[in-house]
């Protein structure tokens, strides 16, 4: 048997008497691609009636057959079934959604800016509950101010008590009560870190400069060794080669010129003159 749904357009859907409410509802869905949950299905044999997708029963059973499906219309937006949708999808993230919050938890606290110079002093109010956490009040503080949740630190007016980004517990267990004011400060230990971490950065920088200096010095070194190096060479190879010139000439019985000493092997200039 076919039903005629109507919605923007009419569409003829192939069901059996056997179906029930949620198989015609899902042979919808594959037409038009809104989930069974948001469908109602109105049929007006015997007067008008709702169906939902949880309906117990066959087509048959609700008198929905070949005389009737052409009075068989469904609706594609079920506002019941909006909010069962809205139930379903917070539950699955672990939303407790039939326990409404009480009123008298509400509170406010006072805010006051001893963090950034420009704004020394500034108050502002933050509208909180007594089982909100100190990280929930400072991503507050950071949407209204911009400074990041874990460099806030929080000190009880009363209590003088710092609250970090990290704090366990409540407001309420953290003695931050209606009308506490809270200072809004630098946290210490992120400072303290910033710090360390800053330090820490430079003197590596500092000691790879004095590396990469070094290593430039070595160098400088190496080249000037390796030019001495050649230069010996070169005087060694000269020396030999006269030797060789000499021998050749002896050998020939030609002439050889005596070797001339430099002054300095021989005591220097004044030498000369005291032999004299």
């Amino acid at each position: 048997m076919y039903v005629y749904v109507t919605a923007d357009k009419t569409e003829r859907v192939e069901v059996e008497p056997t179906d029930t409410i949620h198989d015609l509802m899902e042979k919808m869905e594959e037409i038009t691609g809104t989930p069974p949950i948001l469908q109602r299905l109105i049929t007006h044999h015997n007067g008008q009636r709702q169906l939902y997708h949880d309906e117990a029963g066959t087509l048959a059973d609700h008198g929905i057959d070949e005389s009737t499906a052409t009075k068989t219309m469904i609706m594609l937006y079920s506002v019941c079934g909006w909010h069962k949708l809205k139930q379903k999808t917070l539950e699955a993230r672990g939303v407790n959604v039939d326990v409404a919050p009480a009123e008298d938890d509400a509170m406010q606290i006072v805010v006051r800016d001893h963090l950034s110079s420009g704004r020394y002093g500034q108050e502002f109010t933050l509208h909180v509950r007594t089982g909100d956490t100190v990280a929930s009040v400072m991503a507050q503080v950071q949407r209204r101010l911009g400074y990041p949740a874990d460099l806030q630190e929080l000190i009880n007016e009363h209590t003088l008590k710092r609250l970090y980004h990290d704090t366990v517990g409540t407001l309420e267990e953290n003695n931050v009560k209606n009308g506490s004011t809270l200072f809004l400060n630098l946290s210490h230990p992120a400072a303290i870190a910033a710090d360390v971490e800053e330090r820490k950065l430079k003197k590596a920088k500092e000691i790879a400069a004095r590396r990469i200096e070094d290593q430039k010095i070595n160098k400088e070194k190496e080249v000037v060794e390796s030019i001495d190096a050649a230069e010996k060479l070169d005087k060694l190879k000269d020396a030999d080669s006269d030797i060789d010139d000499r021998k050749l000439k002896k050998a020939k019985g030609e002439e050889i010129a005596p070797v001339q000493t430099p002054p300095q092997q021989l005591g220097g200039p004044d030498a000369f003159s005291s032999s004299s």
